[in-house]
């Protein structure tokens, strides 16, 4: 219980199930379970989801401002809503990082109210931050900033895993994908644009039923006919 009131103040907000899991996996690797700092080490790189305790209401739309804070939080994915789906690195025009939040029961959403250093697109599933000072709720979205959000970092392998191989797999679809909707490249005026096709479409593929005897009859009937005229 006194190990549960310290974490809490540093924002870790842990079941005693998941307080257990972490003491269990320190004991594995023989260091003493009952260190805050050891605990807290080994909590940053476990899912949120099977040690965290609810700590947000239900309703989170009511609240005016993070009540009870610190906080930690998991953070399931971001999105830079200022640029397009397809292309969230675009730097037309300053950022802002929408960013799914875990407390192990309940997911939020954060909008980097101002610019935060330490996080960012490639910022993996499963890392955490720490929320604290005064945290504004506007319809249902948490404003962060650097004065109120803290990243701390973390690594879970099984979502980094699944997260880094969507990742991969995104780039290698849009690097072979010649059908996409990004804008064409420029080419100067008097130029012919190349035109790739893809040769394993049906409606693109050699006729199997041309017969160049045919053509050929097909021309000599045609000149004999404009000779006429």
């Amino acid at each position: 219980m006194a190990a549960l009131i310290e974490l809490n103040k540093q924002g870790w907000h842990l079941t005693s199930e998941g307080l257990d899991k972490c003491k269990q996996e320190l004991t594995a690797v023989n260091k003493s379970a009952t260190n805050i700092k050891d605990i807290i080490s080994t909590a940053l790189n476990f899912d949120i989801v099977g040690i965290g305790d609810k700590y947000f209401p239900d309703d989170i739309n009511k609240l005016n401002e993070v009540p009870c804070l610190p906080c930690v939080l998991q953070v399931v994915k971001t999105r830079n809503i200022s640029a397009p789906k397809s292309n969230e690195e675009s730097n037309h025009s300053p950022r802002m990082l929408q960013i799914h939040l875990s407390d192990g029961s309940k997911c939020v959403v954060g909008i980097e109210h101002e610019h935060i250093n330490k996080i960012c697109l490639d910022t993996p599933p499963g890392a955490k931050i720490r929320i604290h000072s005064k945290v504004i709720v506007k319809n249902g979205f948490l404003l962060l900033n650097p004065m109120n959000t803290e990243v701390l970092g973390g690594k879970v392998e099984s979502l980094y895993n699944k997260w880094k191989a969507g990742k991969e797999g995104c780039g290698f679809a849009r690097g072979n994908n010649i059908d996409d909707e990004t804008s064409p490249p420029f080419v100067p005026f008097g130029q012919k644009i190349a035109k790739h096709y893809n040769a394993n479409k049906p409606s693109l593929k050699p006729s199997e039923t041309s017969n160049p005897e045919a053509s050929s009859g097909f021309r000599d009937h045609r000149e004999a006919a404009i000779a006429e005229v």
